[in-house]
């Protein structure tokens, strides 16, 4: 966790603002850490693209839950549903076992699945790989594919398909949900995947990053002053430098 009003000290020495109200935090530092923030999220959403850096630097952020599966073998992942927004997706575990042993319970409508706040994920013998939308309406004419459902044995493997909305006058699946294939009707799932950090109200607040991005919110939250002050100046000019410098380290 990084503490805001460390962020916001470090950018009052380098603005030279110390003890005046030059900048202040509702309308200047606030708005600057956030928009940094929103930055480095879209950064590493390239660097895990490329699988140059591991999800291990945002440990933080890193959650893993349990859900129950609704009889069309979906998953909601929805923000209402969990109380947050998922960034990333890093795994989906089928039949997973959890802490404590838990039968099945029952779901009003068929579309429904549960997010089971009362069980802890502890493992699951396999995972279902991320397929694209091509991938997913071919895997079914492919015995080959991750997901495909006519292999029963020890061969099977399970493949799911990115968040979208299914709904319709006759089906709410409660928002964004995940499929996967073959069909795991009412069953238990472990999804891990990265939180979306919060935005930052307080100065009391703390951002939820490693203190290793320390500096990078740092500067960026800094380059955004100066590109609001639109001068040109020479903070703009020296911390576009330093961002590039510090975007390497996570590369």
């Amino acid at each position: 966790m990084i503490p805001i009003q460390t962020v916001v000290t470090r950018m009052e020495a380098q603005l030279d603002a110390e003890g005046s109200d030059r900048y202040l935090f509702d309308q200047d530092y606030r708005p600057a850490i956030n928009s940094a923030k929103d930055w480095i999220v879209s950064i590493f959403k390239h660097v895990f693209a490329d699988k140059s850096v591991s999800e291990e630097s945002l440990r933080d952020l890193v959650y893993t839950r349990v859900f129950q599966t609704s009889e069309f073998s979906r998953i909601n992942v929805d923000k209402a549903t969990l109380g947050h927004d998922i960034w990333s997706i890093l795994s989906v575990n089928p039949n997973a076992r959890t802490y404590p042993n838990s039968t099945i319970i029952a779901q009003l409508k068929p579309e429904d699945s549960t997010y089971r706040t009362d069980l802890t994920y502890l493992d699951s013998e396999t995972f279902a790989k991320r397929l694209s939308v091509e991938e997913w309406e071919n895997m079914k004419t492919n015995i080959f594919a991750a997901g495909n459902p006519s292999i029963s044995n020890s061969l099977k493997s399970y493949g799911y398909v990115s968040p979208g909305n299914y709904g319709s006058l006759g089906y709410d699946g409660g928002g964004t949900e995940i499929e996967i294939s073959p069909a795991l009707d009412n069953k238990l799932v472990g999804i891990r995947y990265l939180k979306y950090p919060n935005d930052v109200s307080l100065i009391t607040d703390n951002l939820e990053f490693p203190s290793s991005l320390m500096e990078m919110i740092t500067k960026k939250a800094l380059n955004f002053i100066a590109i609001k002050q639109g001068d040109g100046s020479t903070l703009y000019q020296i911390t576009k430098e330093d961002i590039g410098v510090l975007t390497q380290l996570i590369l």
